[in-house]
């Protein structure tokens, strides 16, 4: 386990924002989850690296953003391939990662591990994860490679960016189910396939993306991209030995492996002004307020 000092888990104000002691339990509970991650990487030899609010965190916070409650890092698709191939049978009991790959129902083009599917208040839990008793998890995000052909690059996203509006065709209520059928016998014809309808139709698609994202490897490519952004984002282009080059920066009372040219990875990813803090709560901010309610109602108990 991760040692802190004994005050850490108090209530804290970090730049004028205060932090809850069952926050600073999460954050201290997904380090003991990156951790496990960092173990099967350094058994495997998998790079990855902090990522978004993460990486913005370690540069500019030596740790969490004060207002941030999750933890982002980051593969290249072939590390990350490598992770999932090793990661599915070696993350401990109770964790589970989840893939399009490996879950028929997910949904998302991000990697997430998580260490249970449960709250629980389980003893062994509780100490493991410094009292904290939700699902604590990592997002891991991709970074595909770019051909190095503009002609193969172009039809490359431009074939990515059809199967994502057809992602968001299913997802509009207000298109006719007709007009939806009619878009997605187009995306069929176009790539001579036929979508798994044995599966929910978002995910057939997004595992369509998550496989066209896949098709050039290092050997490829000189440059890598979050390509389900790239195709609004044009500039959101990085240099493949950014992510391959790595230093550490600290992390609260642990270090993190950062892209040692992390000033344009973060100019790209968050923008210019990325060391102006901007004060306020990310997301669904605390992400465990759902969790809450089912922990009262299965304990009878509402943390402080």
């Amino acid at each position: 386990m991760i040692n802190f000092p004994d005050n850490y888990f108090q209530k804290e104000v970090r730049e004028g924002f205060e932090v809850a002691s069952m926050m600073k339990r999460a954050w201290a509970g997904q380090l003991e989850v990156l951790q496990v991650i960092r173990e099967i990487c350094e058994k495997h030899d998998i790079k990855w690296f902090v990522d978004y609010g993460t990486l913005l965190g370690a540069v500019r916070h030596k740790g969490f953003i004060p207002w941030d409650d999750d933890m982002d890092i980051g593969m290249t698709r072939d590390q990350l391939n490598k992770f999932i191939h090793y990661a599915k049978d070696e993350l401990p009991e109770g964790y589970k990662l989840l893939c399009l790959d490996l879950e028929p129902e997910y949904d998302s083009l991000i990697v997430r591990v998580v260490n249970s599917t449960v709250v629980s208040m389980d003893a062994d839990r509780m100490e493991r994860y410094h009292g904290c008793p939700y699902v604590l998890g990592i997002d891991i995000f991709p970074m595909d490679y770019l051909s190095r052909n503009p002609e193969e690059r172009a039809l490359h996203l431009e074939l990515v960016n059809i199967i994502l509006g057809a992602v968001d065709c299913i997802s509009a209520p207000e298109i006719p189910k007709e007009e939806v059928e009619a878009y997605i016998a187009q995306v069929e014809e176009l790539l001579n396939t036929k979508i798994d309808r044995t599966r929910s139709l978002k995910t057939a698609l997004l595992s369509m993306v998550e496989k066209l994202s896949s098709i050039f490897g290092p050997e490829d490519s000189d440059e890598v991209t979050g390509i389900w952004r790239l195709v609004w984002q044009k500039d959101f282009v990085f240099q493949k030995e950014w992510f391959t080059d790595l230093i550490e920066l600290p992390f609260e009372t642990v270090t993190v492996p950062a892209p040692a040219n992390y000033h344009e990875v973060l100019r790209l990813k968050i923008g210019e002004n990325y060391m102006t803090p901007i004060r306020q709560k990310t997301h669904n901010y605390p992400f465990y307020q759902k969790q809450e309610d089912l922990l009262y109602k299965r304990y009878g108990y509402r943390p402080e």
